[in-house]
């Protein structure tokens, strides 16, 4: 099944979210980390930003875990593209 561009924000805005819970630090202190903007990391943890790699890059490093993680779906599953034409 195909996922949509908006799902697969909120459900990696929500990996976000999960790991920075689990970790017990708070968006502002993940801001102060990363350098990335309070708002936006609230926009990335609801789904509402399509951010850049090099958001999830800083975010990933801020709570020291593989940038991977954040797109481990459905019980550790990860997207699987062709390198080609981006179809599954």
């Amino acid at each position: 099944m195909e996922r949509s561009t908006a799902k697969t924000r909120a459900l990696v805005g929500a990996r976000v979210r999960e790991e920075r819970h689990a970790q017990g630090i708070s968006l502002r202190v993940l801001s102060n980390m990363t350098g990335v903007d309070y708002k936006r990391l609230c926009q990335l943890e609801n789904g509402r930003a399509n951010v850049t790699l090099d958001t999830l890059a800083k975010v990933a490093e801020g709570l020291d875990v593989p940038l991977v993680r954040f797109f481990e779906f459905d019980g550790g599953s990860t997207f699987e593209y062709s390198q080609v034409d981006g179809r599954r």
